[in-house]
């Protein structure tokens, strides 16, 4: 979902990881999806008669919750399994007031108009032209979500400036994106743009392995640090399960047009 690359590399990246995002989508108890939208219905932002558009909506996390209590909702992603997925995940819900559509953002389909237009944690909402096409559907309001801090207990064990080296150019770990994006929307959209911050913390159970899985992607990029790592989840590890509390900080940047 960005256009950093051409558009069928994109998709061929995103539908490659379309299975494992659905996966991760339907397991653990991630009550996220849920707050936003609680808290975007308590704005009056997401009312039985809006009608939503969600950019970059992946398979579904938001778009399902959205749509339990709008009137319709349009999910747009560069990826075809993704929507799949999200279609998938609907029919299983009973939910049918869900619209898709298949294209990059920004896009060239013919849009219209929403009452409210939203994007979490898609990486083609960066520039001011993503946004201000986000601006131009919306007509009540635009809401972006970003995660400020992914952590838990186990990395939180590091030093400081390992948990740096690890967290850096990782999308869940980014303070500086909503900077970036709440400047596009003040200097460039001229809109007056505000922060709502909601925070989880939660305690899991994890098969050691499970819990080991969850750095393998430090290995190569920190290998000494990924082996502390695996040291810590043995430390912790009693009778093959690792107690790990997950900590995570996101932010809702929004603005009324």
């Amino acid at each position: 979902m960005t256009n950093e690359r051409p558009i069928d590399e994109t998709k061929a990246f995103w539908n490659e990881r379309a299975a494992q995002f659905y996966k991760n989508q339907q397991k653990g108890r991630d009550e996220t999806p849920e707050r936003v939208a609680h808290h975007l219905t308590i704005r009056g932002f997401l009312v039985d008669d809006s009608t939503v558009l969600d950019v970059g909506s992946g398979s579904g996390r938001y778009t399902i919750p959205f749509a339990q209590k709008a009137l319709h909702v349009t999910a747009l992603d560069v990826s075809d399994a993704m929507l799949d997925f999200l279609k998938k995940e609907a029919a299983s819900r009973d939910v049918s007031n869900i619209a898709t559509i298949e294209s990059p953002w920004p896009t060239k389909e013919p849009l219209g108009s929403y009452d409210l237009v939203f994007a979490a944690m898609c990486p083609a909402v960066r520039s001011e032209a993503s946004l201000r096409q986000m601006d131009d559907c919306a007509s009540e309001a635009v809401v972006i979500a970003r995660y400020n801090e992914t952590t838990d207990s186990i990395l939180q064990q590091l030093h400081e400036a390992d948990r740096e080296q690890l967290f850096e150019g990782d999308p869940h770990n980014d303070r500086k994106m909503i900077d970036d994006l709440e400047q596009i929307a003040k200097n460039d959209l001229d809109r007056v743009p505000h922060r709502h911050i909601i925070k989880e913390v939660r305690s899991e159970r994890l098969p050691v392995e499970e819990a080991k899985a969850r750095y393998a992607r430090y290995e190569k990029k920190a290998p000494v640090i990924y082996e502390q790592l695996m040291a810590l989840v043995d430390e912790r590890t009693e009778d093959g399960i690792v107690p790990v509390q997950k900590r995570t900080e996101l932010t809702l940047l929004y603005w009324e047009v």
